[in-house]
């Protein structure tokens, strides 16, 4: 079997550059920074982060060791991007006036402090196998370079759903994630979180199986593929898409863009490392080959979506348009009626 390799920069630029269209929302602004952030656009630009630096969405924030970024969203609720991570700020499609906030944790961590939102808003935090998704409150997500992963709440409450299985978490409560493993939830770790997100952080470099891994990544992007594909056929057999309808498309694009990157990401630098050990290399390889394919078809896909986004938004728009100038009409036509009364 002979496989193919895709250029990185293709993947960066086709698939998880976020370049939706309608005018950029600021989402929030860079309070405080300390060392090397840097962050790469969704037009792939790569820029220092200092304070004042405002975020629209597509941008990914990468912190160095030592280095640290604190962002105020417009909402006045606070993400802390911890040491030696990669965060991505997914950019929103539907109702950018709205107070709605997504993330994808790559590796490292960030904490949140969630003012409460209303009823069309989210706040979304994704790892590689679930997504945290808040109405109000306070928690961290760490994410190890083996995949390994812990939510951690302090105030309020929060809904985790994972490939199989979801799990509600409260104060006081943690999860913990593994490759090949569902939501584990347990009691949380008491004493200061930097001093837990370093212990996390050096336990979980390393992929110890590596055939594992890749098998688990080509699962994982199997399951995201199929459920994109029924999903999005059945919405697009709607003519007009509810609130509820829009947001659960919009996290359908957000979790191909997230946990696509990490999978792919994490099959590829395991077989590059083992690439030469032959032994691993044969039972790797027939997965990754596979993980290729997928990741060609979540491209695709994400095209898609963000045709049928460019689709619906114009509708919506319209609509707006529409009932706006009949707003107009109206109110032009009871002035009129009213100084006619007025004058007999």
């Amino acid at each position: 079997m002979k496989l193919r390799t895709i250029s990185g920069v293709l993947i960066m630029t086709v698939l998880f550059s976020l370049s939706l269209t309608g005018e950029n929302t600021n989402l929030g602004s860079a309070e405080f920074v300390i060392g090397d952030v840097k962050v790469t656009t969704a037009d792939n630009k790569n820029k220092r982060v200092t304070k004042g630096f405002e975020f629209f969405g597509g941008e990914t924030v990468t912190t160095a060791r030592g280095s640290m970024a604190r962002i105020r969203l417009k909402n006045d609720s606070l993400v802390k991007v911890m040491p030696n991570s990669i965060i991505k700020l997914n950019k929103v499609q539907f109702n950018q006036d709205k107070n709605k906030f997504a993330f994808g944790v790559m590796q490292g961590g960030m904490s949140s402090e969630v003012n409460k939102l209303g009823k069309d808003d989210y706040y979304r935090v994704y790892t590689p196998s679930a997504v945290a998704g808040v109405r109000g409150t306070e928690f961290q997500v760490v994410v190890g370079k083996n995949g390994n992963a812990k939510v951690t709440v302090n105030e309020g409450e929060i809904a985790l759903e994972g490939q199989e299985s979801k799990a509600s978490l409260r104060p006081g409560e943690k999860a913990e994630m593994s490759l090949d493993s569902e939501i584990n939830k347990g009691k949380s770790d008491e004493g200061d979180f930097e001093k837990e997100y370093e212990d996390f952080d050096k336990k979980n470099q390393e992929v110890k199986d590596p055939v594992n891994a890749v098998a688990v990544s080509e699962k994982s992007l199997r399951l995201i593929t199929v459920r994109n594909r029924q999903r999005v056929a059945e919405l697009r057999k709607k003519k007009n898409l509810s609130p509820g309808e829009q947001q659960e498309l919009e996290f359908l694009y957000q979790r191909s863009v997230n946990q696509g990157e990490f999978w792919y990401t994490l099959s590829s630098k395991v077989f590059n490392k083992h690439r030469a050990n032959r032994l691993i290399a044969s039972k790797i390889k027939g997965n990754f080959y596979k993980v290729q394919r997928h990741i060609k078809t979540i491209e695709d896909q994400i095209t898609d979506m963000d045709n049928f986004i460019e689709q619906m938004s114009k509708q919506i728009d319209d609509f707006t348009e529409d009932t706006g100038s009949d707003i107009d009409d109206m109110s032009e036509n009871f002035i009129n009626k009213d100084k006619r009364m007025k004058s007999k």
